[in-house]
């Protein structure tokens, strides 16, 4: 094998191993980036959802005070403005037991992770919330006092109301006090949950964008410089054979004086050029 074919067998193995390189830096960068979109997504989604349940939990709060409120209003009002303050307290109780059952599926939601699904029952059956407890409470509370206060309705020709009595229809403060402060600490939970999932949002994106500059460095200094140095040194292999091909068209190999081509092509230049001269 020649030195020619050496370099040119060379050469093709530094372009194969360059092709292979660039081709596998193209997968990670791929893979990276897919997976960026992946881990991002789940985590935006977490975070979203649980953002969402702090969000509910605030509400939910909220309308407990506005169930103790409209009960107490009631209670006190004239009897003009009463059905109108209790159709707001029942308005009120079914948004709350509409958003308690929203609660309570998400602990059967998959997404969830067990150690805040955990957190979340003990708030919810353990000590010292108890919020189930009180949460149920209320509302069985405020379907009494509402049935015991509002406007009897005729159904057939029955009147359908409240039999026990409104001394026992009355809502416990303790009970709106001890609802407040679980949907507080459940609203902290859901808080701090998403706080978490955002900061590590935040440090998953740095990584992986930091994960992707490094294998574009990689990419520039292990595949492109090389690629580079074999490019100009096949260009510069190629601009001397195009000029030793020159040479031997118009010199002799033996005595490497010019040749009869050289001599019939530079004589008709300058019998070409002394007829344009008008010239011998």
């Amino acid at each position: 094998m020649t030195s020619i074919d050496q370099q040119r067998l060379h050469a093709d193995r530094l372009i194969l191993t360059i092709k292979s390189a660039y081709w596998a830096a193209l997968l990670i960068i791929a893979a990276i980036t897919f997976a960026t979109y992946v881990f991002l997504q789940d985590m935006t989604a977490s975070y979203q959802r649980d953002a969402e349940l702090a969000t509910l939990a605030s509400t939910q709060r909220t309308l407990s005070q506005r169930i103790l409120f409209l009960a107490n209003a009631a209670r006190m009002a004239e009897p003009d403005r009463k059905q109108s303050l209790v159709d707001g307290m029942s308005e009120a109780t079914d948004t709350f037991e509409a958003n308690y059952d929203r609660l309570l599926t998400h602990l059967d939601d998959p997404r969830q992770n067990m150690a805040g699904r955990e957190e979340v029952e003990t708030i919810l059956y353990g000590a010292p919330h108890h919020l189930d407890f009180f949460s149920a409470n209320l509302v069985a509370n405020s379907r009494r006092f509402t049935s015991a206060h509002q406007t009897p309705h005729q159904a057939g020709s029955v009147q359908i109301r409240y039999q026990g009595g409104e001394e026992r229809a009355e809502l416990d403060d303790t009970v709106a006090s001890s609802t407040l402060a679980g949907y507080a600490s459940l609203r902290h939970h859901f808080e701090a949950r998403a706080e978490t999932f955002f900061e590590r949002m935040m440090t998953a994106q740095s990584s992986f964008f930091f994960a992707i500059i490094a294998v574009i460095c990689l990419l520039v200094f292990f595949i492109f410089r090389p690629m580079t140095d074999v490019i100009r040194r096949r260009t510069g292999e190629l601009v001397d054979a195009h000029n030793s091909m020159a040479f031997i068209a118009t010199h002799d190999g033996l005595t490497g004086l010019y040749n009869r081509t050289f001599l019939r092509d530079h004589f008709d230049a300058l019998i070409k050029s002394a007829h344009r001269r008008k010239e011998r």
